[in-house]
């Protein structure tokens, strides 16, 4: 399974229009090949690095239990996402969850600069959100925080402090400014923190197919056939609707895939019948349209 997912994760490292996100429901940094930056990748075997200027990437494999969970999913009338979760047993991904913030001392492990980490204190079990910078006055006022208010994210935001979130496996920082509430994010890494979705108190959103018991400590969204990344539309691309066949193939549930493919040739639905599979019919039809 590892020798796998290496050979797939390694392609979509290196593929500018693959995303990849670590986080919670209400709180994620993503990371992005920005367009036109110099973005430096290192593969070795179980272990995946991609770093630029305005952030980095890195993806530890060698976890036993980290299962792959895959599927596409319909959206509007006509259109789709898709998406794989690196995910682990609950145990297994729990971290600190620390539930205040807190200053943590110097990054033993930076892929983008220097400085003290600092725990935002989101209380989520399976992820380390936080925070580096070398500001000795943010730190001080970090230090002093009674809880991640509204004072200290406009410090942090008027600080360009870089945000670091990792699990278990994964590690994605962001050197990029924050943008203003009603701003836009920048194209190639960036981050969400969404007090209204936190307050759900969930891993993942509730339409992820993902099995009680598991948490994502990681998700990749590899290049689409209709759009990119960020998505906007693009011209059509075979290749891309192929090669995620190839990875429900890998890791998908059959029982989707062989829906999706039965609606895709137009013809009659697989004896399965099940929410997966109707979800796959669903998908199946969209693909099925002439381009």
């Amino acid at each position: 399974m590892l020798s796998l997912l290496d050979e797939f994760v390694t392609g979509w490292v290196d593929d500018a229009l693959a995303g990849f996100a670590v986080g919670t429901f209400g709180a994620i940094a993503e990371f992005l090949h920005p367009p036109g930056a110099t973005v430096t990748v290192e593969h070795s075997p179980g272990r995946h690095t991609a770093v630029c200027d305005e952030g980095a990437l890195r993806l530890d494999l060698h976890e036993g239990t980290l299962t792959p969970r895959t599927w596409r999913r319909p959206i509007g009338t006509d259109d789709w996402t898709h998406a794989v979760a690196l995910c682990l047993p609950t145990d297994r991904a729990a971290g600190p969850g620390r539930t205040a913030v807190t200053v943590l001392g110097d990054d033993p492990d930076p892929l983008v600069g220097p400085g003290v980490l600092v725990d935002l204190g989101l209380g989520v079990s399976h992820l380390e959100a936080c925070i580096r910078t070398t500001d000795r006055a943010l730190l001080d006022r970090c230090a002093r925080a009674s809880g991640l208010d509204g004072d200290l994210v406009g410090a942090i935001v008027a600080r360009g402090a870089t945000r670091v979130f990792r699990t278990a496996i994964a590690r994605i920082e962001v050197a990029t400014p924050i943008p203003a509430p009603d701003g836009e994010s920048p194209l190639g890494p960036h981050t969400h923190l969404l007090p209204d979705l936190l307050a759900h108190r969930r891993t993942h959103a509730a339409t992820d197919p993902i099995p009680d018991g598991e948490v994502p400590v990681a998700s990749v969204f590899p290049p689409h056939p209709r759009r990119d990344a960020l998505g906007r539309a693009h011209t059509w691309d075979a290749s891309a609707e192929a090669a995620f066949d190839a990875v429900m193939a890998a890791f998908g549930d059959p029982d989707e895939l062989a829906a999706t493919d039965a609606a895709r040739r137009g013809e009659p639905a697989p004896a399965v019948e099940n929410a997966t599979a109707r979800r796959g019919r669903r998908v199946g039809e969209r693909l099925r349209v002439p381009r």
